[in-house]
């Protein structure tokens, strides 16, 4: 890390020069890259939004992804902590993101190491709650056909294909460390976590968004957003403004 920004083989900085506030880490969905944020950048001049870049994917093309939970926080959770050391920073993650986050946070809290100041998840639903049914080890065209249905691949992308080939065994990989997870049952985390999900997201509903609720001992909200499961994407400004919003209120010491 130098002292205007982020740069590493895990982290990116989408500025050139330091914003004034904290840092945000963004975890992208199962198959996604440090790119997927990189417009979100556009949406604030007070942080520093930070995209996570997981092996297998973009500049990291070139290296396997992890299939297990276990395995990618072996490597995460160090590089975060070097790289943001007295740093003010918050996590996001969507989907797949979300559980790396989540468990990320724990891991930091365990190993006694410091946290980040608070903790946003989109997309996933409370780890305690999933049982989600496998799709990592689909057969490969019924793999491409799910992919499609969940909009979890640009159409575009099937137009060539040795750019799938590529992509699948990541995608696979991603998928599996989701897929396989094992939820531990530890105490609650003591930052606040804050909850998005879309309004016709089957994945974390209406329902089962304030589960989330049961993993933390500090303050805790949960904020829908019209769309499906990448609602994100249309809500990208104001999602970064909700996040901006609470960082600047507790620096102050006000509450989510």
């Amino acid at each position: 890390m130098t002292s205007s920004h982020v740069s590493s083989r895990w982290l990116t900085s989408f500025r050139t020069a330091l914003a004034p506030g904290d840092f945000l880490v963004c975890l992208p969905h199962a198959g996604g890259s440090a790119s997927v944020f990189r417009s979100w950048q556009d949406h604030s001049d007070w942080l520093n939004v930070i995209g996570v870049q997981l092996p297998g994917r973009e500049w990291r093309i070139g290296e396997s992804a992890h299939s297990t939970m276990e395995g990618l926080l072996g490597e995460f959770v160090p590089e975060l902590v070097a790289s943001l050391a007295g740093r003010d920073y918050a996590l996001y993650g969507h989907s797949m993101g979300a559980l790396v986050a989540f468990e990320a946070a724990r891991t930091m809290r365990d190993e006694g190491l410091p946290l980040p100041r608070r903790l946003y998840v989109a997309g996933c639903a409370a780890p305690h709650t999933l049982h989600p049914d496998p799709v990592y080890d689909l057969p490969r065209d019924e793999l491409l056909r799910w992919l499609t249905e969940v909009n979890g691949m640009d159409p575009e992308v099937l137009r060539y294909p040795q750019l799938i080939e590529l992509m699948l065994h990541t995608v696979r990989c991603d998928l599996k460390v989701y897929d396989t997870y094992v939820y531990r049952r530890s105490s609650p985390l003591d930052i606040p976590i804050g909850v998005f999900y879309g309004d016709s997201d089957p994945e974390l509903t209406v329902t089962n968004a304030p589960e989330w609720r049961k993993l933390a001992a500090a303050e805790f909200r949960v904020e829908a957003f019209s769309g499906g499961h990448f609602f994100v994407q249309e809500h990208a400004p104001r999602i970064v403004s909700r996040i901006e919003k609470d960082l600047r209120r507790s620096r102050k010491g006000s509450s989510l």
